[in-house]
Formats: structure tokens, C-alpha cells, sequence
């Protein structure tokens, strides 16, 4: 079994935002702008704005033997619309939902963060391995792992300043 809670910070919680970056010429026509965002509404948005839309889309996931529907997400629109979307994709849940509970009953309390602008991958190389030694090694101290990986994140951090 496998699950997933909120980590606790001492300063804050927080969460990352992940997401898409959409890029467009300042120099298109104002159609090919609006086609765009079409594009965008239909690629990406509208199953998270809109509950039929949501539906449909974690039906047709559902029936791929790999598809994932009921996993936690962040909503850019809000808890309430998040709440509809969640509703509407309710029939097709195929993952069990206590496995997340811990994360998913506190998102709406996070605080919503962009990726750190230094070495981030590095950074996240360094806590992996950490976690990694963690789930494998039975006799893993998680606090001293937590403190290595600490220690070689902030030299990481440092470097770069």
C-alpha cells in the first residue's frame, strides 16, 4: 500500500504548483491568439473547470487499464469548482481514495509554490536519495537521512548564491 500526506515545514506548508507553460509570438494575429486558447480551454482546461467535461474525461480514462482517475489534484479555480469537478468524476474513481486522504483533506491549506529557482533538480536529487534509502533499508534512521540530505542541500544552496 502506498500513500501520500502533507509534509510538515517548520516555517510553512506548501506545496509545488507543477503545471504547463504556454508560450506565444507577441506578433500573432489576434485569430491565431484565440485559437490558441481554444486549444489550451480543450487540451487542458476545460475538464478542470467543467464538471460534464471532467466526466467524460474520467470516464474515457477509466477504461485504460492504466488510466488513474481519482488521484488528489491542486485547483487553479478554487476549492468550490474543485469540489464539482471531484463530484462529477466520482463514479469513475478507480484508485483508493484513503491512500491520499492525508493529502488530499489538507490541499486547500497549502500554500501554493513555484519550483525553487536554484539547482532545483539537484535539490531533488539529493532528498530522493534520501527517500529512496529510506524506503529500502529497513534499519534507515529517517532523521539522520533527513539531516545528510539537509546539510548537502543547503551546500547546493549556498553555491549557487
Amino acid at each position: 500500500t502506498i500513500m501520500v500526506t502533507v509534509m510538515p515545514e517548520s516555517t510553512r506548508n506548501a506545496t509545488l504548483t507543477g503545471g504547463n507553460a504556454y508560450i506565444f509570438n507577441p506578433r500573432a494575429s489576434k485569430e491565431q491568439q484565440v485559437a490558441a486558447m481554444r486549444y489550451i480551454w480543450e487540451m487542458d482546461l476545460r475538464f478542470r473547470v467543467d464538471p460534464k467535461s471532467a466526466a467524460e474525461d474520467a470516464e474515457e480514462t477509466a477504461k485504460d487499464p492504466n488510466g488513474l482517475v481519482g488521484l488528489p489534484k491542486l485547483s487553479a479555480f478554487g476549492p468550490e469548482t474543485q469540489a464539482k469537478v471531484d463530484a462529477a468524476e466520482e463514479p469513475f474513481v478507480n484508485v483508493p481514495q484513503e491512500n491520499y486522504a492525508g493529502y488530499a483533506d489538507r490541499l486547500n491549506e497549502l500554500t501554493l509554490s513555484s519550483e525553487p529557482p536554484e539547482d532545483a533538480q539537484q535539490v531533488y536529487t539529493l532528498v530522493s536519495k534520501a527517500l529512496q534509502l529510506l524506503l529500502t533499508d529497513s534499519g534507515a534512521d529517517p532523521a539522520e537521512l533527513l539531516a545528510d540530505a539537509e546539510k548537502e542541500v543547503n551546500q547546493v544552496l549556498a553555491a549557487a548564491r
